[in-house]
């Protein structure tokens, strides 16, 4: 479904909370509007369990229809940075293949809500804020991967060693992302993220509706520049960030003949992207929005575990599976009932 999974955090490398917002910046209490779904963003691991609550207070934010933009961008950014920092800062004390998928999740979903905000908040900073999570997540899927690949050896006897060596190459990709986690680019990661948090945090402070990021309406040559209202608040702008997000699964049409592991995944992650913005932007109690979830949550699944087997096959020398769940999904994501369904939820924003 869509419902929030509140999971905060603390800082990268130091285990207490982080220095950013705590909950709930809004100052406006309109139409509720629901935020991400703890799956939203699975790409390989989309019926993983949600992490479990941490020490620190901080609550996924409550959007409405009339929460302004800056409003939504700030509460949702902080609340996403402070689950990154906590579940690093668990895998740099505890390191594992359980640690190693929830800092991947939570980086997907930094990279999410920077995506969704993109057009309001400042582009530089946000760019090299998701920039900085490129080697750690590297790191993290190769874990991951060889986990799988050690646990499909074992089950075979005549494969213990070649179990053996990806759990060997499993932890020594753990190794490499706690080296990064403690590395010149992620001990600046932090502080990076709070500078960009209080940029924004300081025109939400001073009340404005439009941030200073927010990009200029188009001239329509009535009038003096400037005269034509911005989009301000999440109501203005929330279709459109639902159907770019569908254009970016749309996009793969070509690329889907004969489907690789990485193709598989990155259609995954556009279909998480869907979806997470789904949580943000629909409305809580419609039956069209819930039945709209369950064919995102089932099209990640499937995907996620036709992507497991066609990696695992890639490092075990297995047999490929067909990928038949993904012209499955496929048929699904482009039909028309489907953009139908998409469309009904939009005209309910």
């Amino acid at each position: 479904g869509v419902s929030s999974d509140p999971v905060p955090a603390a800082p990268v490398l130091p285990a207490e909370p982080p220095d950013v917002p705590a909950a709930e910046p809004e100052r406006r209490r309109e139409e509720p509007l629901r935020t991400p779904d703890a799956r939203d963003v699975a790409p390989d691991e989309a019926t993983a369990e949600p992490a479990e609550s941490t020490s620190v207070g901080l609550r996924a934010p409550t959007l409405r229809a009339e929460t302004p933009l800056l409003d939504a961008a700030f509460s949702t950014l902080v609340y996403h940075v402070a689950r990154f920092e906590d579940a690093a800062a668990r895998l740099d004390r505890a390191p594992g293949s359980d640690a190693a998928r929830r800092v991947l999740l939570a980086a997907h979903r930094v990279r999410l809500a920077t995506e969704a905000f993109g057009p309001y908040v400042p582009a530089m900073a946000a760019g090299r804020l998701v920039a900085a999570l490129r080697p750690l997540v590297a790191a993290l899927d190769d874990a991951l991967d060889h986990d799988r690949a050690a646990h499909a050896s074992a089950a075979h006897a005549s494969a213990a060693h070649a179990s053996a060596a990806h759990a060997d190459a499993r932890d020594r990709a753990l190794d490499r992302a706690r080296t990064l986690l403690h590395g010149g680019r992620h001990r600046a990661w932090g502080p990076r993220a709070r500078r960009l948090l209080d940029r924004l945090g300081a025109q939400h402070d001073a009340g404005l509706l439009v941030g200073d990021d927010f990009p200029a309406p188009p001239d329509d040559l009535v009038g003096e520049p400037g005269d034509v209202p911005v989009p301000s608040r999440l109501c203005h702008a929330a279709a459109s960030m639902l159907w770019a997000r569908y254009e970016a699964v749309r996009a793969f049409e070509d690329d889907l003949a004969a489907p690789s592991a990485a193709t598989v995944y990155h259609l995954a992650l556009a279909v998480s992207g869907l979806h997470f913005v789904l949580g943000l932007v629909a409305l809580a109690p419609s039956a069209p929005v819930r039945a709209l979830a369950a064919r995102l949550d089932a099209a990640e699944a499937r995907l996620a575990a036709t992507r497991a087997a066609l990696r695992t096959a890639e490092l075990t020398g297995a047999a490929a599976p067909p990928p038949t769940d993904v012209s499955d999904v496929w048929a699904d994501l482009a039909s028309a009932e489907f953009r139908h369904a998409l469309a009904d939820v939009a005209a309910q924003i």
